[in-house]
């Protein structure tokens, strides 16, 4: 990257908007990806973080205080520099004020916006924010997608005509994720749950499909792993994993304790609700370890789990019962279901490759 003519032999910076850990989830983690990977190339980064400490309004008005200080750096340093570019990860929702603002500046400043996309909630639907998001982006942005639906709604829905990358969060994954234990699954003794633990993430389809196999006499297990976001929903869902035969709670796992989770289950069950859902982290994991997934059709999941890697439900179908008698079916027919696990390990594989090439535009775009 060129240096800036008001700051003569210093590298121009990249600065960085959106959320970064913690708390941990999709867009966070791949924000500590793309930073670390920018300084690890030695570019210099500029973290502004926005992350949400939760739900409610306590939660609404740090992020609020949050923007506020962020803003008044951003606009120190782009008055000052060196800034070359802002790499803003686009919010779902009403963030997506803030995201106009921090753009609006960019543009104002002589600075190239790149903005990654981590939600289809503006995608599936056109909404007039992100209209005026990409209005003010301008054709000289960047916009990083993480597949082709993504890329085409995009498009459609707002008639783009920046330049995009394709860049699946699969290629993250492989590149900094944690250890994986590549095995191919002959056998359904366990299934999974793993996330964010909330009505809209799906854990209430989740332990209907567990109960549904207890019932049914197979005795597999079942592993509940995540954080719980209420209170509420703690208490019926801890009160549901007590009633429930062979139903576990372990907690929130991260790095070893994630390994540890992929290699004991077989099935990774995701019922996401979830308007946002895009390109989710931990289905891809779950591919990278041999562990197939069922889960409703929402955005990139037709895509990730295509060629037998596991099953994608339609979203007007019942969930619970097509994803009871898929399982049941795999648990009697072995042969079947271990070409399923080595399809989701296949299939993990090419994306990750396919994108190998666009990351590393990406991270030569950024400075690196």
């Amino acid at each position: 990257m060129s240096p800036r003519p008001d700051s003569p032999g210093r590298p121009a910076a990249v600065c960085m908007v959106g959320a970064f850990p913690p708390p941990v989830h999709g867009m966070s983690q791949v924000n500590a990806w793309m930073r670390d990977a920018l300084r690890q190339r030695h570019v210099p980064v500029v973290v502004i973080d926005l992350a949400a400490t939760g739900r409610g309004w306590r939660a609404r008005l740090v992020r609020l205080l949050r923007v506020i200080g962020g803003l008044t750096g951003f606009l120190r340093r782009a008055a000052f520099g060196p800034l070359g570019i802002i790499y803003l990860s686009v919010s779902g929702g009403w963030g997506q004020v803030y995201d106009i603002i921090f753009v609006s500046i960019a543009r104002i400043c002589g600075i190239k916006p790149v903005l990654h996309h981590h939600s289809y909630a503006y995608l599936t639907t056109r909404r007039s924010l992100a209209a005026v998001l990409m209005q003010v982006a301008g054709r000289g942005a960047t916009h990083v997608v993480l597949c082709s639906d993504m890329e085409r709604r995009l498009r459609g829905q707002y008639n783009c005509q920046a330049a995009t990358l394709i860049v699946s969060n699969a290629r993250l994954v492989e590149c900094h994720g944690e250890e994986r234990r590549q095995r191919c699954r002959r056998s359904v003794d366990t299934i999974g749950y793993l996330g964010n633990i909330a009505e809209d993430k799906g854990i209430g389809e989740f332990l209907a499909v567990a109960a549904n196999l207890a019932e049914a006499g197979h005795g597999m297990q079942a592993v509940v792993a995540g954080p719980f976001l209420e209170p509420r929903v703690e208490g019926w869902v801890r009160n549901a994993v007590s009633a429930l035969d062979g139903v576990s709670y372990v907690g929130p796992t991260y790095g070893d304790a994630k390994a540890d989770f992929f290699s004991h289950i077989d099935v990774l069950v995701f019922p996401t609700k979830y308007l946002n859902e895009a390109e989710p982290l931990a289905v891809l994991e779950g591919m990278a370890h041999g562990v197939p997934a069922i889960a409703w059709g929402r955005g990139c999941l037709m895509e990730m789990i295509a060629d037998g890697a596991g099953l994608v439900i339609d979203v007007k179908r019942d969930f619970v019962s097509h994803a009871t008698t898929q399982i049941q079916q795999w648990a009697s027919a072995s042969d079947a279901f271990a070409l399923a696990s080595e399809s989701a390990l296949r299939k993990f594989r090419e994306r990750a490759d396919a994108s190998t090439h666009a990351y590393e535009q990406l991270l030569h775009m950024l400075g690196a």
